[in-house]
């Protein structure tokens, strides 16, 4: 019997707990970066939809707007918190603050951020030298080079 003798039992534990640990050690990391890139790419999505908002309200005014309580903010930034008395736009980790016609969305952990040209209608993704999270977010949703909004 596999059981029979003594400290088997225990020597079947130790195997599935160290099993269980290198399984941990190897998907963790991969589970952060994955979330990293769907949660960068969420943040693209809200940025297009505060993007045409944006363009909207320049469109009726002529100008853009610093002050995100005036816009009438779309299904997409439902969840979002206005920050510093509507100067910055908080959704999920993402801030967005918007300054002379490029809309910024930064991520309140990693020196990551995307820049919106609201006039070129363009993306860009960019990170500091030294953050692999800004580079698995960059490489993962694959802005290389500015993309169209």
């Amino acid at each position: 019997m596999l059981f029979s003798t003594r400290g088997s039992m225990h020597t079947l534990m130790f195997v599935l707990i160290v099993f269980f640990g290198f399984g941990l050690a190897l998907g963790l990391p991969q589970y952060r970066k994955h979330k990293n890139i769907t949660e960068g790419r969420r943040a693209l999505n809200r940025g297009g939809a505060l993007s045409f908002t944006l363009s909207g309200y320049k469109q009726r005014y002529g100008v853009y707007t610093q002050d995100f309580s005036q816009l009438d903010l779309p299904e997409e930034l439902a969840g979002c918190t206005l920050e510093e008395g509507g100067k910055a736009l908080l959704c999920g980790e993402y801030r967005f603050t918007q300054e002379g016609g490029i809309l910024t969305a930064a991520h309140v952990r990693f020196p990551k951020w995307f820049e919106f040209d609201l006039d070129g209608g363009m993306v860009d993704c960019s990170h500091a030298d030294d953050s692999d999270a800004g580079r698995h977010l960059c490489e993962g949703i694959n802005t290389s080079f500015p993309i169209k909004i």
